[in-house]
């Protein structure tokens, strides 16, 4: 065509400029992944389905009564929209509060329901995500399946925890950086800011979700900063998170009437502060616990890195790998998952330096474990990812073969793990606390501690009305200012005899003896046992053990030996030890059957003591010795003191029965020699008792 013709016109430079811009805006968009992706067919009805099935599942073996652990304290602050404990996760009360209005089946029953509603639901957004990625309906199945049904993630969907609504966070949060990667320039906006209130919301519940949110804000904001970063776009984003973080400024509101179990003062600038920041215990660590090693942060990420094989099916952690690499060599792939491998590191580096739980007890290692939700749901995604790529070397059949596999994983997984995960018959803390309040006297004063004694006990009060007439103070709690206005409107017969509990003597505190002075007029009773830095009471007062319980009395005071044996039975004979066996060993459950021997163990150094005291009466040696020779023979690792009080035992038993004693001595104090405690003034002593003829 000839250079004049009328048909060619010459480019207007304005043009020219606005389509270079537009280049360039296009050009800082190293994410992109492909503006219109094809979705595997069905896959919306593929992800509702299976997150149809998780649901169902959650539901069948859903808790029917209080879980232990948080699970009371976050079912009864939900119910009477109370301060849970630090950083007080004002959007699950919020949303186990709406579901505790629904009036089907307990309370209980209800706020459990949503933690199985939002592991479901993050089930259905993970298939989406992985379907969009690895466009394969199969791998988006199976990376769904391995996550909604591997044991850790199904053991806290069926009991009222915060960490499935993390999880349904996590992955909404996956599911928006897919869209936003796969999206046109005029939609990323749109979906930016649908991520901002995500994650205010997010927060707003959990604060390690922090470590997924904060490199994926940074990640974004450079990629797309042509698009995002300008004021108008900054300032919404801005407000929309901190309209996802409205939920912390009901907080104050909860507080202000002090409901129970209601944690700390947040109608003070300080105290609301305090508590979001975390502390009381320890802003920058996970908790406060004086048994923590020195150095957590190996044996962490150990239990990290063991714990994945069995989540995966074993088979599913080369695909993971496979996965893995596969977002980090395809081009199509890479920058996305450098972002997601960048945030699994950051996740597990800083959560193993924080962590502080001694993992060689299993149920702080179960405490602890339960963090390992969120980073095993992008394990699973990789997982998928994997799975893709194999059958991608298949040489015909692919889809089918893909679905098939992916349907089976999920069988399987429902399969190995349903009666492991069965909880709709548990009902162990319900019976616990039955058995620990039913048999006090009238208007008795229960001392407690530990998150499943106290708001297990305060449930039933509540919520079954169980012996209102008990006076149920948390000790621990007592060490804590806010705590005295809880008293004083929950338990007003309750006497404080200063504005804390503190040993130390300061201005306004008292010790616990002047704390049991000022209530003695009540009969006194402690569960599980002291947990305080303060001795003062063994001044003033003896410890009888009644089954999971300790009376107080007044030191010259004793109860009869009939008195005391009855009470003892009421309460131990009401728990069967062969029926917390089948629980996990870092469960709530078998912390009460920990308990449980604990408690013997108690009750039987007490009939020592007091066969020590009475040397008139048998019944109670036999008794200790029986009891003691179950507890050696019954549980696995028995407390070296128990061999140390058998021998005490039989040497008693030598009144009555000069041989049987004798032998019995020997027998357990050699057994208490082979390991004794450590710095144990008494085995040269013991030593010497074994010598003699």
């Amino acid at each position: 065509m000839r250079a004049g013709s009328p048909f060619v016109t010459r480019p207007d430079k304005r043009t020219q400029r606005r389509s270079s811009a537009a280049s360039s805006r296009t050009a800082d968009l190293p994410l992109r992944i492909a503006p219109l992706p094809d979705l595997p067919k069905g896959l919306t009805i593929a992800a509702a389905a299976l997150g149809a099935v998780a649901l169902l599942v959650y539901t069948l073996t859903l808790y029917r009564t209080v879980p232990g652990g948080d699970s009371g304290e976050l079912i009864l602050a939900a119910q009477n929209l109370a301060v849970a404990h630090p950083p007080g996760y004002p959007l699950f009360i919020l949303l186990g509060h709406l579901a505790s209005l629904v009036p089907l089946g307990e309370i209980c029953t209800r706020i459990n329901f949503v933690s199985a509603l939002c592991d479901a639901c993050a089930a259905m957004l993970l298939v989406l995500a992985v379907g969009r990625i690895a466009r394969d309906l199969g791998a988006a199945l199976l990376s769904g399946a391995l996550f909604a049904f591997a044991p850790l993630v199904w053991r806290y969907a069926v009991a009222a925890e915060v960490f499935a609504l993390n999880n349904l966070f996590v992955a909404a949060l996956l599911y928006l950086l897919v869209r936003i990667f796969q999206s046109e320039p005029s939609a990323q906006l749109r979906i930016a800011c649908i991520g901002a209130f995500v994650i205010g919301l997010g927060l707003s519940n959990h604060h390690t979700f922090l470590f997924f949110a904060a490199p994926s804000v940074l990640w974004i904001a450079i990629a797309l900063r042509a698009e995002l970063l300008r004021p108008r776009p900054v300032a919404l984003l801005v407000a929309l998170f901190l309209l996802g973080l409205l939920p912390y400024a009901l907080l104050p509101l909860f507080s202000a009437p002090a409901p129970l179990p209601g944690w700390g003062d947040l109608t003070t600038l300080d105290g609301f502060l305090t508590h979001i920041l975390r502390r009381e215990y320890g802003t920058f660590q996970l908790a406060v616990d004086e048994g923590a090693p020195a150095d957590n942060f190996w044996p962490s990420l150990w239990q990290f890195a063991s714990g994945t094989p069995r989540l995966l099916l074993f088979a599913g952690l080369p695909l993971a790998l496979i996965g893995a690499w596969r977002t980090l060599v395809d081009s199509r792939l890479r920058p996305r998952g450098g972002l997601l491998i960048a945030i699994v590191a950051l996740y597990v580096t800083v959560f193993c330096a924080l962590a502080n739980l001694p993992l060689s007890m299993p149920l702080k290692a179960g405490i602890q474990e339960r963090f390992w939700q969120a980073p095993d749901l992008l394990l699973c995604a990789w997982a998928g990812l994997g799975f893709s790529w194999a059958c991608a070397r298949l040489p015909r059949q692919r889809a089918e073969i893909s679905l098939a596999t992916a349907l089976g994983a999920a069988l399987l997984n429902i399969g190995l793990g349903y009666k492991g995960e069965d909880r709709s018959r548990a009902d162990v803390l319900r019976r616990f606390a039955h058995v620990v309040l039913e048999p006090l006297p009238p208007h008795a004063l229960l001392l407690s501690s530990g998150d499943h004694v106290t708001n297990t006990l305060l449930y039933a009060q509540e919520n079954e009305g169980l012996r209102r007439d008990v006076q149920i103070v948390d000790m621990l709690a007592l060490t804590r200012p806010w705590y005295r206005r809880l008293v004083e409107k929950h338990e007003p017969g309750v006497v404080l005899p200063g504005q804390r509990l503190d040993a130390s003597g300061a201005t306004g505190t008292y010790n616990f003896k002047e704390f049991l002075d000022a209530n003695r007029s009540a009969p006194l009773f402690v569960v599980n046992n002291f947990r305080l830095h303060d001795n003062s009471y063994a001044s003033g007062y003896v410890a009888w053990p009644q089954g999971f319980v300790e009376q107080l009395l007044p030191r010259g005071e004793e109860l009869s030996y009939e008195t005391w044996l009855a009470r003892e039975r009421a309460q131990v004979d009401a728990i069967e030890p062969s029926s917390l066996t089948s629980f996990p060993l870092d469960s709530w459950e078998r912390e009460v059957l920990r308990q449980y021997w604990i408690e013997k163990e108690s009750f039987a150094a007490a009939l020592v003591n007091y066969a020590h005291a009475h040397e008139e009466k048998r019944a109670p040696i036999d008794l200790a010795i029986s009891t003691m020779e179950e507890i050696e023979q019954e549980t696995p690792y028995p407390d070296p003191q128990v061999a140390k009080n058998l021998g005490a035992a039989y040497q008693q038993l030598m009144r009555f029965d000069a041989a049987a004693g004798k032998e019995g001595m020997v027998r357990a104090w050699t057994l208490y020699l082979a390991q004794p405690m450590p710095n144990d003034v008494d085995v040269e002593p013991i030593r010497g008792m074994i010598a003699k003829p």
